[in-house]
């Protein structure tokens, strides 16, 4: 039970075990608090909140107190699995919720926390919370696409709870009709924003293997999908491409003009696949062929099976610009199909 609460995890740019979390979590429920207050004084937050709303000096009250975030820890400590992203065996995702919870913690949106338990607790409608863990996901995903600042999730998720919102077509009407850069991106800034994701690592790898974990067929694969941690980013056309990947010849452009526009390209998700362990290190910067076979069949043919984010495109002669406008409007589209609204 101990190890469970001293467990950390990753919380914005701090570390920070399972209890804290759950304390500022249902902090922010009870006090229906933006969020903003700094972690280092949730003690003293706690100590004001508990003096103030007389829990501490009425015993009916601090009963109240306990047995209510008895409740929350118990939601917690079932359903906020953080250890979904780290285990070295297949992963089995069954539910949205447990989709949603791999989503925020590769992507780093823990904020969202609090309004999870404050549905978990409040929703009595299975279903509907299915409903609202879906929207939560799609919201999230697409805000990562559209390189939305995190900054004031604390507050927006807040915000959810103190509008008492418990459906998923009010949580929908809420995140479409908000005035602020935090608002439901909409499908044509998705469309706009799509190729060039956050350079960040985490986001495009996350989002990859979101899509991948979506559209898998696990009867049509013979591989299972690991947890995210057993994959590393490969940029299938090397970022250093100069020596194996000559420019292709043109008659309008200039040499200037076509290494921008190959730079770009590298850049896209569209040249961007997850790979189990990552290709060996001799053959990151290879050509295409070599990439492609490996040098003991170790290339991304073996690393790349069973991957429909991109197994379909293994098997190219060639891997251009062409290629990686294809590939990004495969990916968009199944992005449209899996998190559409």
């Amino acid at each position: 039970e101990r190890n469970f609460w001293d467990l950390y995890i990753t919380s914005g740019r701090e570390k920070r075990n399972n209890l804290d979390v759950l304390l500022q979590s249902y902090f922010i429920i009870t006090k229906k608090n933006s969020g903003n207050f700094k972690l280092k004084n949730l003690f003293q937050e706690y100590k004001t909140y508990l003096e103030e709303s007389q829990i501490s000096s009425d015993m009916e009250k601090k009963r109240h107190f306990v047995s209510e975030l008895m409740q929350y820890a118990t939601l917690y400590k079932q359903y906020i699995d953080c250890t979904l992203l780290d285990r070295d065996s297949d992963v089995e995702i069954k539910t949205n919720l447990q989709r949603l919870i791999v989503a925020i913690f590769s992507l780093d949106i823990t904020t969202m926390i609090p309004y999870i338990l404050y549905v978990l607790k409040n929703v009595y409608d299975v279903e509907e919370q299915d409903r609202i863990f879906k929207l939560l996901e799609t919201y999230i995903v697409r805000c990562m696409i559209c390189r939305v600042s995190t900054q004031s999730f604390n507050k927006l998720f807040a915000s959810m709870i103190t509008a008492g919102i418990q459906t998923a077509t009010d949580l929908k009407d809420f995140l479409i009709s908000r005035n602020t850069d935090v608002k439901m991106p909409s499908d044509i800034e998705v469309k706009d924003n799509f190729s060039c994701v956050r350079k960040t690592h985490y986001i495009p790898k996350g989002i990859l293997y979101l899509l991948e974990l979506a559209i898998r067929n696990s009867d049509r694969q013979n591989t299972k999908l690991l947890s995210i941690k057993n994959y590393d980013l490969e940029h299938i056309m090397p970022q250093n491409w100069e020596k194996h990947w000559p420019l292709p010849q043109s008659e309008d452009k200039t040499q200037e003009e076509l290494e921008e526009e190959r730079n770009k390209k590298v850049a896209s998700i569209g040249n961007m696949t997850i790979l189990k362990n990552g290709l060996n290190k001799s053959l990151k910067n290879v050509s295409w062929e070599s990439k492609k076979n490996g040098k003991n069949q170790d290339g991304l043919i073996k690393y790349a099976a069973g991957l429909e984010t991109f197994s379909q495109f293994i098997e190219l002669s060639e891997w251009t610009e062409q290629t990686i406008d294809e590939r990004t409007e495969f990916l968009l589209s199944q992005v449209f199909k899996v998190w559409g609204i």
